[in-house]
């Protein structure tokens, strides 16, 4: 693997976020194992089932205009519990979906709306060590509801740059 090379997970809007989001902070949380399928973390990320690498990029491709937000966790355990000191939280990237470029845009006659970020920095490390990434995804809208499976569909792609090393 070259210095600077990404490798996209992408979840698979048919069996991951395939839920009710309930509006005002309701929340899903999935753990993409590794494997060769759409939906799952790449060999080529999860070998050595530490995942240690820097998010770089992140899209959503959403049917509804939703102010989302993406957790990243350490992490299948603890998420949101009752103990601070043991909750597996990384960071946060949040979108306001003001139609903007990046943020909820949609050119005439599409279907879906498109949210990006480039040029993080986030570092991500699974220390379950099951090769998994652990990813979160909140509505923040006040009102409206998001039906996963319903008519309603999202894609989350994240861009990790792998560490070398241990």
């Amino acid at each position: 693997m070259q210095a600077g090379q990404v490798i996209r997970v992408r979840t698979l809007s048919t069996t991951q976020f395939a839920v009710v989001i309930g509006a005002n902070g309701g929340a899903a949380l999935v753990n993409m194992a590794p494997g060769g399928a759409a939906g799952q973390v790449p060999e080529s990320l999860a070998a050595g089932r530490h995942c240690r690498s820097r998010l770089r990029e992140v899209q959503i491709i959403s049917s509804k205009k939703i102010p989302w937000s993406l957790q990243l966790h350490r992490s299948a355990s603890g998420v949101g519990g009752a103990v601070i000191d043991s909750d597996p939280y990384l960071g946060e990237i949040a979108f306001s979906a003001t139609g903007a470029p990046g943020d909820g845009s949609q050119a005439t006659g599409d279907t879906f709306f498109y949210f990006g970020v480039q040029g993080l920095d986030m570092a991500y490390e699974d220390t379950d060590e099951t090769g998994k990434v652990h990813v979160r995804l909140i509505n923040r809208d006040p009102a409206v509801a998001f039906n996963g499976g319903a008519g309603d569909s999202v894609v989350v792609e994240l861009c990790f740059e792998p560490l070398q090393g241990r």
